[in-house]
């Protein structure tokens, strides 16, 4: 855009060689700002304007070839606005209403001395500078009318009036309320009274009115009916214009029955409304969604947290200031080891670090509450991710194992009397019964008794019983760290410590179970004894087939026997302690089996083989 101090480029045409170099030595000695390029003839004249661009063009009227006026004419095909002085020495009424007529900038006659070179410099200045504002104008119009159809919305001029009538509507008008701009402007259609929802009309107007009272831009948010009846969020920025000479700034005109002060009624309003719809709709979509999170985190029992990267506590339900006794402005204030016991803070920041890595972490702490007492609590933690996978904090949820911790005591204080227990029954049993079977053999050798063999098998029995009494007592401890191990080999390894005799086994699997090996093969050891003792009906070892397979779906494995089987009214009995459908057994078998399973988290249960023998299922079983 030119400035003022830019020359001004005026091309002189006429068919005086002499005349044009004397005209130009004296418009650039009248001003410094005029740059003069001569052409003989329209031809030339014409050639010159498609390469150079000029701020206005002074011809004579009389030329060989083609007159001013024609001259004119060819100009304005391509130049329609740009300045034409027709500088002539053939004058007359007649010439210059012709000139007049095509449409010619100025009109000047040569001849009268310098004085007539100052006045065409004093014209040419002039033309120039209204061509320039007006093409300045254009350029800012065409700018704001590019910028105005690229808003996502409208901009509007409208008197500060109840109803708020609109002069000027430009933009997205029918895509924002389905009426046209013009309908507006005309007053066929009240912004104020059609469009703005009635239950924010006069909320509008008093935020407006206020705005205007303090002399400051206005903010508004409400909602309008547009032309399908269809109610849509809109935000409006705005500010007052003082039109206090404008037509309609008469106040009799603007009577709003006290709504505003004839200060406001001076007014018009000038701004720019958008559709915010989505947003809104979005915004309501996020206080309903935190709503609801913030109900369920508050119906845990246990205290859930959400930290950032940088450890700031950024979220909590309300059982963390129950528990722990910190406000929620003490809680905003402090990080994740804040909360933890001296000596458990560099297994916890190991923790926090591990989620970052793996995602998740595990770890049992002592919190500090409020008034400086520790809480053991559990804390298990996850990476919280950004959508390119980034971590940026982590959550969790912390749970109080003050009782699990006490249970644990307990089961280790009972787990050591059982310990104390087995060793006395282990010693204090077997010796008077190992003195009982040294006489056993004395007698034997001194005599011969029918009386003699019930004796040695009742020896059998309290030594089997002794022996399983102890295995009973250890098998109640919880596995922590199962490991994979072949289903296959710790059945064979089990069957070869079992008396078997002519009973077969049969494998049909080579999954691994995850379980603790010695423990595994001890159960199906039982399982495995109480098939080959219990598969018929004398009491003998029979000659059965045991198998050992995996349930459909990895649901678990089963062992099953094509024995006599259990009657479906004692299969949950015999899980029982001391229950036993033979004489010789000694009713711990399958309840070792069970303690065993229970230890290991599985599910124990009995049912008919296809043989009509028992199949033993143990679900809930891991595989790898």
């Amino acid at each position: 855009m030119d400035s003022p101090s830019d020359p001004r480029r005026v091309l002189h045409v006429d068919d005086d060689q002499a005349f044009l170099e004397l005209t130009a030595e004296f418009l650039e000695r009248e001003s410094d700002a005029l740059v003069v390029t001569t052409a003989t003839g329209v031809d030339e004249a014409m050639a010159t304007l498609d390469r150079e661009s000029f701020d206005c063009i002074v011809s004579d009227y009389d030329m060989p070839g083609a007159n001013g006026l024609t001259f004119l004419e060819g100009v304005r095909e391509h130049h329609p606005d740009l300045p034409f002085v027709l500088f002539t020495g053939k004058g007359s009424e007649e010439v210059a209403s012709e000139a007049i007529t095509a449409g010619v900038t100025d009109y000047l006659q040569k001849g009268g001395g310098t004085e007539r070179f100052a006045l065409l410099a004093n014209r040419i200045e002039k033309a120039v500078e209204r061509y320039r504002s007006e093409q300045a104008l254009e350029e800012r119009n065409r700018r704001l009318e590019t910028l105005i159809s690229n808003l996502p919305g409208i901009v509007y001029r409208c008197e500060n009036a109840p109803g708020w009538p609109m002069s000027y509507v430009a933009g997205e008008c029918e895509q924002l309320v389905g009426y046209p701009a013009d309908a507006i402007e005309r007053g066929d259609i009240s912004w104020g009274e059609d469009i703005i929802h009635p239950e924010d009309r006069e909320v509008a107007w008093e935020t407006v009115q206020d705005a205007i009272t303090s002399g400051e831009a206005f903010e508004l948010t409400y909602r309008i009916v547009d032309a399908d009846g269809e109610v849509r969020w809109v935000w409006e920025r705005g500010r007052a214009v003082d039109v206090t000479n404008a037509p309609w700034a008469d106040p009799a005109e603007f009577d709003n029955g006290g709504a505003g002060s004839q200060a406001v009624d001076t007014v018009a309003l000038e701004g720019f409304i958008t559709d915010i719809t989505e947003a809104k709709e979005r915004e309501q979509e996020l206080r309903e969604q935190r709503a609801f999170t913030e109900t369920i985190m508050d119906a845990f029992d246990d205290i859930v947290y959400v930290f950032d990267h940088g450890g700031n506590f950024i979220e909590w339900n309300d059982r963390a200031t129950v528990v722990s006794g910190y406000t929620d402005e003490e809680l905003a204030e402090m990080g994740p080891l804040d909360f933890i016991a001296d000596e458990d803070a560099e297994r916890v920041a190991d923790s926090i670090q591990e989620i970052y890595e793996t995602g998740r972490s595990h770890v049992e702490a002592d919190l500090v509450m409020a008034d400086g007492s520790t809480v053991p609590y559990e804390f298990r933690g996850r990476a919280l991710t950004d959508e390119d996978g980034e971590p940026w904090g982590f959550c969790g949820i912390a749970r109080d194992i003050s009782e699990r911790r006490r249970n644990e005591r307990e089961l280790e204080s009972r787990n050591e009397r059982l310990d104390e227990f087995a060793s006395i029954v282990s010693h204090d049993l077997r010796n008077p019964l190992n003195v009982a079977a040294g006489h056993l053999e004395l007698a034997r050798e001194e005599c011969d008794s029918d009386h003699l063999d019930p004796v040695e098998r009742a020896h059998d029995r309290m030594h089997a019983l002794i022996e399983e009494l102890l295995t009973l007592g250890r098998e109640g401890e919880s596995v922590e760290d199962p490991a994979p191990v072949p289903l296959a080999d710790i059945a064979e390894a089990g069957w070869q410590h079992v008396d078997t005799g002519d009973a077969t086994l049969t494998v049909e699997t080579d999954r691994h179970v995850r379980a603790d090996s010695p423990r595994l093969q001890r159960l199906l050891e039982n399982l495995v004894r109480n098939a080959v003792t219990h598969g018929t009906d004398d009491d003998t070892a029979a000659d059965i087939t045991v198998t050992v397979g995996c349930l459909p779906e990895d649901a678990g494995f089963y062992v099953a026997d094509d024995g006599c089987g259990i009657p479906a009214d004692e299969r949950q009995a015999v899980l029982d302690p001391g229950y036993s459908t033979s004489e010789i057994g000694t009713g711990f078998g399958l309840t070792i089996v069970r303690r065993i399973a229970d230890a290991h988290g599985w599910d124990l249960t009995l049912a008919e083989s296809e043989a009509g023998g028992v199949r033993v299922e143990v679900r809930n079983v891991g595989f790898d």
